[in-house]
C-alpha cells in the first residue's frame, strides 16, 4: 500500500488493521522493536479514537522490554486524552479515602446490576479497559503511587459504562488493595463479580485469560481450596498453550509451582517444575522480565532443600535493584532474602531485611503485620537462648 495509504481515506482503515495485525504478531513472537515500530505508525497516522489498539501494544512492548516508567507515562498520557484526570499529589489518607469511596460505589449497586451481560459493549469502551490491563504491570513494577487512583478511576468508569471481561483487571486490583488494608471479608464478593463477568464474556482472549489467572492467583485463593486453585490454573495454562498464548500459560505454571509448596508437594518436585517454567520462559523472548521473578522462586526453594548458600546471590540482586526504578522487583527480592535468612536462623539479617521492607511504601500495613509477627518469633527465640527478656 505504501506510506501514502494512510492519507487515503478509503485505505486508512485497511492500513491500520494491517499494522494492528503486524504489531500483534510481532508482540506474540517477542519481536518488541518491530511491535513498537508498527504500533508507532498506528499512533502517528490513525485517528485517536481508533488508535487505542496501537497504544495497547505499544505499552505492552515497553513493559516486556523492562521500560516500565516509559510504559506507564505513555498510558497516563492516553488516559488523559480520553478524559481521565489523576491528581499528582495525594496523601496516603486521600488514597485510602478514594479506595473506600470506590468500594462504597460498587456496593451501592446490586450484584445483578454489576454483572449484567454486555454483549454489545462499544469497541472504544473495551479498549479503554484493555489499556488498564496494559499498564498495571508497569505501574506495579515501579511501585507507582498512581496505581490505586488509576484502578478506582477505571472502576468508576465501568460503573457508568458497564462491566465486561476486559474491565475485570481493575476489580482484581481493588481486591488486592483492600486485602492489604485487612478487608478480607470483601474479597469473596469481588471474586464473585469477576468470575461471573468473565464467564459471560462472548470470547476468550489473552486479556480475559490473564484476568482469570490473576483472580485465581490473588483473590479466590483466599477462600478456594489450594487443590481447586491448582486445577483452575492448570486449565488456564492448557488452554493458553493450545491458543499459542505463551505468556499466560507460563505465568499460570509459575503460580502452580508456588502453590505446590502450600499443597505439600515434595520440594524436589517443585524445583523440577520451576526449572521447567524457567526453561520455557527463556525460550519466549517477551518473558525476560517475568523470568527474573521465577529465578527468585528457585533461589528460595533451593535454600529450603540444601545447604547451598544463596544469600550472597540475593544480596547481589538487591544491590542491582538499588540502581533501577523497579520497586516491586526490589520488594520481592527482599522478601526472598528475608525468608532465606529466617529459614537459616540468621535472625539479625532477617530483622535487618524486614526493616528495609517496612521502609518501602508498598503494602505497608501488610508488611507491618509481618514485622510484628516475625519480630515476636525472634524475640521468643532470643529469650529461649538466654539472650533477652
Amino acid at each position: 500500500l505504501g506510506d501514502a495509504a494512510w492519507q487515503n481515506e478509503s485505505q486508512n482503515d485497511l492500513c491500520r488493521l494491517l499494522h494492528e495485525g503486524a504489531a500483534a504478531c510481532s508482540f506474540t513472537l517477542g519481536e518488541n522493536k518491530a511491535c513498537l515500530r508498527y504500533a508507532s505508525d498506528i499512533i502517528s497516522n490513525a485517528a485517536f479514537d481508533v488508535s487505542l489498539v496501537g497504544h495497547y501494544l505499544y505499552i505492552r512492548s515497553l513493559e516486556t522490554l523492562g521500560r516500565f516508567s516509559d510504559g506507564l507515562n505513555h498510558s497516563l498520557g492516553v488516559f488523559e486524552k480520553l478524559g481521565f484526570h489523576f491528581p499528582t499529589q495525594l496523601s496516603p489518607r486521600d488514597k485510602m479515602s478514594t479506595l473506600e469511596s470506590t468500594k462504597e460505589a460498587i456496593y451501592s449497586k446490586t450484584f445483578e446490576e454489576l454483572t449484567e451481560p454486555r454483549q454489545h459493549m462499544p469497541t472504544l469502551t473495551r479498549n479503554v479497559y484493555k489499556l488498564m490491563d496494559a499498564c498495571y504491570v508497569s505501574a506495579n513494577r515501579i511501585g507507582s503511587p498512581i496505581l490505586p487512583i488509576l484502578t478506582c478511576s477505571i472502576i468508576n468508569f465501568s460503573l457508568e459504562n458497564g462491566l465486561c471481561g476486559e474491565s475485570c483487571c481493575a476489580y482484581i486490583l481493588l481486591g488486592v488493595f483492600r486485602m492489604c488494608l485487612g478487608k478480607y471479608d470483601e474479597i469473596p464478593y469481588y471474586t464473585r463479580i469477576v468470575l461471573v463477568v468473565l464467564d459471560s464474556s462472548p470470547s476468550i482472549t489473552a486479556t480475559i485469560r490473564r484476568a482469570r489467572m490473576l483472580c485465581y492467583g490473588h483473590l479466590s485463593i483466599l477462600h478456594f481450596p489450594f487443590k481447586e486453585t491448582e486445577v483452575l490454573l492448570r486449565t488456564i495454562a492448557n488452554e493458553a498453550l493450545r491458543s499459542g498464548d505463551a505468556e499466560n500459560a507460563y505465568e499460570s505454571l509459575r503460580f502452580i509451582s508456588a502453590l505446590s509448596v502450600l499443597t505439600g508437594e515434595k520440594l524436589s518436585t517443585v524445583l523440577v517444575s520451576i526449572d521447567n517454567v524457567i526453561s520455557h520462559m527463556t525460550k519466549a523472548k517477551k518473558m525476560k522480565q517475568s523470568l527474573q521473578l521465577v529465578l527468585l522462586d528457585k533461589l528460595l526453594v533451593t535454600s529450603w532443600m540444601s545447604s547451598d548458600e544463596v544469600g550472597p546471590t540475593i544480596d547481589a540482586l538487591i544491590e542491582k535493584h538499588k540502581t533501577t526504578n523497579q520497586a516491586w522487583d526490589m520488594e520481592l527480592t527482599l522478601y526472598t532474602r528475608f525468608f532465606v535468612a529466617f529459614w537459616n536462623e540468621e535472625h539479625e539479617t532477617a530483622l535487618f531485611t524486614l526493616n528495609d521492607l517496612l521502609s518501602m511504601n508498598l503494602k505497608v500495613q501488610l508488611k507491618y503485620v509481618y514485622f510484628k509477627f516475625y519480630h515476636g518469633i525472634f524475640a521468643f527465640q532470643q529469650y529461649r537462648n538466654g539472650e533477652g527478656e
